[in-house]
């Protein structure tokens, strides 16, 4: 994991994290560009991230100083953010109008020949990607603020678009989904049976009608529901999750030890581009429903 600030620094205060494989391969490798949730950074997601670098890829990730509050936001000293954010506060950075993935993909454009850490990128084979909420920036990236055909796909983690946190992410349902209506690249959401955001990835599914849209639903049993490492890198943690059923799966399908969202990813940009079509959506039939338009 490498973090570079020093261009491309549109929004101010940025740093970009790279995630690459772990032994450079020869050939230019596709990229993904990720947004973390909110309250969550690169930290969180460094297991995920690096599983999918190691298959052939490298991963993107604009970070800001305030991802995670550090201490600016009014954090309560008991780590409750879940009744401060579902009461219409923002306790941490927020990224959800598109400009973040947008300036990460820029800063991607002005590496000298195309190369990240040593690694040699193919600046035509992209895909953009979030969880939580940072869904809503991946979709207002898609939508908004990418240049047309510069995103080959979108990939969303449990997105976090209930209604009553429209007011804390700047953001809304309905608009959402008419930019999701117009989609004409392929789409994947990952959820699981219990995760609080499971009805939202349904509904964005059930939206998109572009080929080769797909839904992954994991079985609970699964996943590691420990919160171990979303409470040491994240806003959130046990007390909530006691409050909010389905959170500790919210956080397991991209931020714990055992991740399971990295085998479905690669698989999905692996069909994309046309590489790895050996690999599928999960290693087990039994792990997950899958649902493929």
């Amino acid at each position: 994991m490498t973090p570079d600030s020093s261009r491309g620094s549109p929004p101010p205060g940025y740093t970009f994290y790279s995630f690459r494989p772990l032994t450079v391969v020869n050939s230019a490798v596709p990229i993904f560009l990720f947004q973390s949730g909110h309250g969550g950074g690169v930290e969180s997601h460094k297991l995920l991230l690096q599983k999918i670098a190691n298959t052939g890829y490298c991963v993107i990730v604009p970070q800001h100083p305030n991802d995670t509050g550090n201490n600016q936001y009014g954090l309560p000293p008991n780590k409750d953010a879940a009744a401060a954010v579902f009461t219409g506060n923002c306790l941490a950075e927020l990224q959800t109008d598109g400009t973040h993935l947008e300036a990460a993909y820029k800063w991607v454009l002005q590496q000298t020949n195309a190369i990240i850490d040593g690694q040699k990128v193919d600046i035509t084979k992209v895909v953009t990607g979030g969880f939580s909420a940072g869904f809503i920036e991946a979709i207002n990236h898609l939508a908004v603020t990418a240049e047309p055909g510069a995103i080959s796909g979108l990939v969303c983690i449990s997105p976090s678009t209930a209604s009553f946190v429209e007011q804390s992410y700047k953001f809304s349902k309905s608009v959402l989904k008419q930019k999701a209506k117009h989609f004409t690249v392929p789409t994947l959401w990952i959820t699981s049976e219990e995760d609080l955001c499971n009805l939202e990835a349904m509904d964005f599914y059930h939206t998109i009608s572009s080929k080769g849209t797909t839904l992954i639903s994991f079985n609970d049993s699964i996943l590691d529901l420990s919160l171990k490492l979303t409470e040491e890198f994240s806003i959130w943690g046990a007390e909530m999750a006691k409050q909010n059923p389905g959170l500790a799966a919210h956080m397991a399908l991209a931020c714990e030890e055992e991740v399971v969202a990295d085998t479905p990813i690669v698989s999905f940009m692996g069909r994309i581009f046309g590489r790895y079509p050996e690999i599928q959506y999960v290693r087990d039939e039994s792990m997950a429903i899958v649902l493929t338009k």
